[in-house]
């Protein structure tokens, strides 16, 4: 530190006194250079730390989205942890650039503008007032021996050397001051400043200071991780060999390949019900070219249910993507230009299905006519035994059937009842027919009906009219055929014997119905 300037050598003015008087104006005036750059370089810290903050605040709010979108663990909550200690980092940031403007930047502008400046303007009228001096002097020095002005000319030099005195006492002390200032008060900021901050990262090394729990339990989670997945590669490229072994002969379509198929009938109660998915080629409804797209279909209950590979029904297909099988009849086609075929006949529409291969025809074809017999059978677990009892109980079952959607079934079960042919059974004309063959829309007896249940629902869909459930479909099938209907088709063309179906043992009845319905195949 240099020490005050001597004030008793303002009037004597020596050059070494000169030099140390330069020597501090450098100093002073030095000084306001240094505050301006300290002032530019502390408002661009702040700026870039106030942008600094408000990206690590996304930062931490994306964090904490991402942390909430997770499944409770302790990833989450160390997640949020992490986000939480982020965020209040930031606060204390924003308090240090706030603290930095308040008592740093403000006054050291204040602090150049009322003692620097003004000093700038005492050094002007101290070099004004010894320029004075030094000139009132050499017009002093100039005048001759006998000059009658001589004693004005020493009273200007005494007036000018005054001046000059005074203002370079008050131009020394004010130099003495600012150096004297310099050495607390500017420092003072400087201090306030590296407290600011040493209070900010002290306080941010707290914060982050707590999650160090967090931290080495996540990071032995993270290592745990890093070896599980480790394992799972390995044992994924050793899956993926096994895979590709076993699915050698799938990859050829003329073998079969049966990926877990489940059935049941209905008699067995226990087993799990008819499951069977994959993809088949549909035919399309065009008359003259019909394209063939492949789909990807699946049973599910009463339901064959089909879509693209994409997950959507086709713009092409009209008709829901769903097919129920209650009403349907499923049998091979032999007469198909392509290989594998079979048909899926419902009342709307007929649907003709490819398969891969012959196995995979057979396998899907024997799923829907189980599924079909699973789901006609559904709501009437019953024996052929007990059939004869149920009859017996039609009068009590229909007085309880009097109210909403069950009396409209009723009635159209009634109209289904008048309509021609109906009065009597389909095969062996006995009165007043109580069962019918949903599919081929007649009324049976309950022999005839027995019979028509041995064929198989694939063949015979089988049901009571006045103990089964019937669907809306079941009931526009019934309503549109009639045993009248039915036999003109089927019976076109029997002539002379064949005519005559009423037979009196069950099996004649049973051969003679085999061979009725073997038109249809």
């Amino acid at each position: 530190m240099t020490s005050p300037l001597n004030l008793h050598l303002c009037q004597e003015d020596p050059p070494y006194f000169r030099k140390e008087l330069a020597d501090c104006e450098a100093s002073v005036f030095g000084l306001e250079i240094t505050i301006k750059n300290f002032v530019k370089l502390a408002r661009a810290s702040a700026e870039l730390a106030q942008e600094y903050t408000a990206k690590q605040l996304q930062f931490a709010e994306e964090l904490g989205v991402f942390a909430r979108q997770q499944p409770d663990s302790i990833i989450k909550s160390v997640l949020i942890k992490y986000a939480s200690s982020l965020q209040e980092v930031e606060r204390s940031r924003r308090i240090l650039n706030s603290h930095m403007h308040d008592m740093f930047i403000e006054p050291l502008e204040s602090f150049a503008k009322n003692e620097i400046l003004p000093l700038k303007d005492v050094k002007k009228g101290f070099d004004k007032a010894s320029n004075e001096a030094d000139f009132a002097l050499s017009k002093y020095m100039n005048k001759r021996p006998r000059d009658s002005t001589i004693a004005d000319a020493s009273s200007e030099v005494s007036d000018t050397r005054k001046e000059f005195h005074y203002r370079y006492l008050d131009y020394v002390i004010k130099i003495n001051q600012l150096e004297a200032k310099k050495k607390f008060e500017f420092m003072e900021y400087i201090l306030a400043l590296m407290f600011t901050e040493s209070s900010f990262y002290h306080q941010s090394y707290e914060t982050l200071k707590d999650l160090e729990p967090h931290m080495k339990d996540v990071t032995r989670l993270l290592h745990e991780a890093r070896t599980e997945y480790n394992n799972d590669i390995n044992e994924s490229q050793q899956l993926k060999r096994s895979i590709l072994e076993s699915a050698q002969e799938a990859y050829n379509p003329l073998h079969s390949f049966k990926a877990g198929t489940k059935y049941r009938t209905h008699q067995d109660v226990d087993a799990t019900i008819v499951k069977k998915s994959g993809y088949l080629f549909m035919k399309g409804n065009q008359r003259v070219i019909p394209s063939w797209t492949r789909k990807y279909f699946t049973i599910s209950k009463e339901l064959l249910n089909y879509c693209s590979k994409a997950g959507k029904v086709s713009k092409e297909d009209d008709e829901s993507a769903s097919i129920n099988l209650r009403v349907c009849h499923v049998k091979p086609v032999s007469n198909s230009d392509r290989r594998f075929c079979f048909e899926v006949i419902s009342p709307m529409r007929t649907y003709v299905l490819q398969a891969e291969n012959q196995a995979d025809m057979e396998d899907w074809i024997h799923c829907l006519q189980i599924a079909a017999e699973e789901a006609l059978y559904a709501n009437q677990p019953k024996s052929d035994s007990q059939i004869s009892q149920d009859i017996q109980t039609n009068d009590i079952y229909s007085n309880k059937v009097n109210n909403g959607s069950s009396q409209n079934i009723q009635q159209s079960i009634l109209r289904i009842k008048q309509l021609p042919g109906n009065e009597c059974c389909v095969d062996c004309k006995s009165k007043d027919p109580q069962w019918a063959s949903t599919n081929f829309g007649t009324l049976l007896c309950i022999e005839c009906s027995g019979i028509h249940r041995s064929l198989g629902v694939h063949v015979s869909k089988v049901r009571s009219l006045m103990l089964d459930k019937w669907e809306p479909e079941s009931i526009e099938v019934m309503s549109k055929l009639g045993n009248l209907k039915a036999n003109q088709i089927f019976e076109a063309k029997l002539v002379g014997d064949d005519e005559k179906k009423l037979m009196n043992s069950s099996w004649e009845r049973f051969v003679g119905v085999s061979i009725w319905v073997g038109y249809i195949r």
